[in-house]
């Protein structure tokens, strides 16, 4: 939306940003609400992104379909390389097991990079090391965790990505693995 928390820009578009985050504000959205209830009508009528590609029902079989697609393809690969993929049902990313990884990342990744003490936290070191040697952005689950106690082998990869997003990743992970783990 328009509604902006912090910005800093020249004086002459804070004015416009101040202007038009005011009328957002006082004023119902209603040229958004209709542009949005349009769309929703449009997600239900036969789908295809180009000529190319055969259509789908709608809008949103398309795009599970490819989700789909991509979580299979990834899955498999993850497996492939011997990491241990963990299906969930109904959202854009992917739960890892990298506890097979342990012996393979190099022990600078456990330190923390803030104090420099050693860090046990396996999904951290593992996110270290795919970010810093592959650009490879993984997001680890110990963080989330309410306990004091968090599992920390679990990594999480959103699926939405291009199709030259994924032959990176699996260009990069097969580079930082190679035959370093049990193929399965």
């Amino acid at each position: 939306g328009l509604r902006v928390g912090f910005v800093i820009t020249c004086e002459e578009l804070m004015k416009i940003i101040y202007e038009i985050n005011r009328y957002e504000f006082v004023y119902s959205p209603i040229f958004e609400q209709a542009l949005i209830a349009k769309d929703l009508e449009c997600a239900l009528l036969p789908y295809s992104p180009n000529k190319q590609t055969p259509k789908s029902e709608n809008y949103y079989s398309f795009i599970q379909t490819e989700i789909e697609e991509k979580i299979s393809d990834i899955h498999h690969f993850l497996n492939k390389i011997g990491l241990n993929p963990i299906r969930s049902e109904g959202t854009h990313y992917i739960i890892i097991d990298v506890s097979a990884t342990k012996n393979v990342i190099p022990k600078k990744y456990f330190n923390r990079f803030d104090t420099g003490e050693y860090c046990a936290d396996l999904d951290k070191a593992f996110c270290r090391w795919s970010i810093l040697e592959k650009s490879i952005g993984f997001l680890p689950l110990s963080p989330i965790y309410l306990n004091n106690d968090p599992p920390t082998c679990f990594v999480r990869l959103s699926m939405n990505r291009n199709q030259e997003d994924i032959k990176f990743l699996k260009k990069g992970m097969e580079e930082l693995l190679g035959d370093k783990l049990i193929h399965r």
